[in-house]
């Protein structure tokens, strides 16, 4: 969509939020930005208005609401998640991690094999630099790893790769459920396309689920067991099989 005037709500301006707002003033939107502590609206460009409440706005005065991952919000046209406002304007290959065991060493990790490969990587989201702020970096990569609050009202968050790592109980206040949980962390997979490519550990029940339905093509591997194709763990090897 085009921001170019648009009248924006961002709920939240802590570090995913701030770098929202500053993508939508690029983007020529009209911004007012939300947050219950005053210190936090601190700073922020002279152009964009400020509140600060016990209760939010009244969303039918905007055009769109952009939320922090940590503001739980319930479904809504108007609502707009951080990363879908940074996957609007993303033009670098997207490689994204989620899982609830591991993904911060993942995400550096693939981050330092794709630097260390001669590409100019970004690496960030839930860990570190918001997405929003990876934006017009020039980027040929970025490496995000990515929650389940970041997720689970994503709509336009396209990883080109994405990673499942794991899922254990946890933020069952917020989601509810272990499958509310699981569920919120499978759109990661869900948002992907035929020629994306989705990378599960075959180990994890939840994983192999979700690759079941991917849309995408499926890449497994285990430390527990020997895979036709994918990689997985042999002893003291790691073996790589053809992908059939």
């Amino acid at each position: 969509m085009s921001w170019t005037g648009k009248n924006v709500l961002v709920l939240g301006v802590a570090r995913s939020g701030r770098s929202a707002v500053e993508l939508l003033l690029r983007a020529g939107a009209r911004v007012c930005a939300y947050d219950r502590a005053p210190e936090t609206l601190e700073g922020l460009p002279p152009q964009v208005k400020r509140l600060c409440a016990p209760t939010l706005p009244d969303f039918a005065e905007f055009d769109a609401v952009v939320a922090s991952p940590g503001v739980p919000l319930a479904a809504s046209q108007k609502l707009v998640p951080e990363v879908d406002l940074a996957a609007e304007f993303l033009d670098a290959l997207l490689v994204g991690v989620t899982g609830s065991n591991g993904k911060s060493t993942t995400t550096v990790l693939i981050g330092e094999m794709l630097a260390a490969s001669g590409l100019d990587t970004g690496v960030g989201g839930n860990l570190g630099t918001p997405l929003c702020a990876l934006v017009g970096r020039g980027h040929a990569r970025i490496v995000a790893e990515l929650s389940s609050f970041q997720l689970e009202h994503a709509r336009k968050l396209r990883a080109n790769v994405a990673v499942l790592l794991n899922l254990a109980p946890d933020h069952l206040d917020r989601h509810g459920s272990l499958s509310g949980y699981g569920a919120a962390k499978a759109r990661l997979a869900e948002l992907q396309r035929a020629e994306d490519a989705l990378v599960v550990n075959r180990d994890d029940a939840w994983a192999r689920g979700v690759g079941d339905r991917s849309p995408a093509r499926v890449f497994g591997f285990s430390t527990e067991r020997r895979l036709e194709s994918g990689a997985y763990k042999d002893g003291a090897d790691l073996v790589l099989a053809p992908q059939g």
